[in-house]
């Protein structure tokens, strides 16, 4: 009986000298229009670093500051500058605002077609198709 309790407190204590080899885990999220972007660059990454698995979602900027804001992911993608009241919830929860590292700039292209009677667009002129004001191209002739 003794050495049966002997060989089991020997087990025992072997087996909490193992620490179980895990995966490290990174969980992103955030930005719509970074998605993409995101998902080919933790590809690369894991191809790299095989013991760690990164998953991306998107949701939009907003839902990634809030995911992080509680503790929900671990890096958050972000088109757009904080608001104030993010940056506030960021160091209040955090005690810091944290880092950022531009990856990307993104552009808009427009394009007109040909046949459009429209031959030049000015930067005043898209800005008033984006807000609405011009509803149709014989205004902008």
């Amino acid at each position: 009986m003794k050495s049966l309790l002997i060989s089991l407190l020997f087990l025992f204590i072997l087996s909490c000298s193992f620490k179980q080899n895990e995966d490290a885990r990174i969980i992103i999220k955030g930005s719509d229009s970074m998605l993409l972007l995101t998902e080919n660059l933790a590809q690369e990454y894991m191809k790299l670093n095989p013991g760690v698995s990164i998953y991306v979602y998107g949701g939009g900027t907003a839902a990634g500051i809030k995911s992080l804001i509680s503790g929900e992911i671990d890096i958050c993608t972000a088109s757009r500058n904080l608001k104030p009241e993010e940056t506030k919830s960021l160091a209040e929860y955090y005690g810091t605002v944290g880092l950022f590292y531009l990856v990307a700039k993104d552009a808009l292209s427009i394009y007109v077609n040909p046949y459009n009677p429209v031959k030049y667009l000015s930067l005043d002129n898209l800005r008033k198709i984006f807000d609405c004001k011009v509803t149709d191209w014989s205004e902008l002739v």
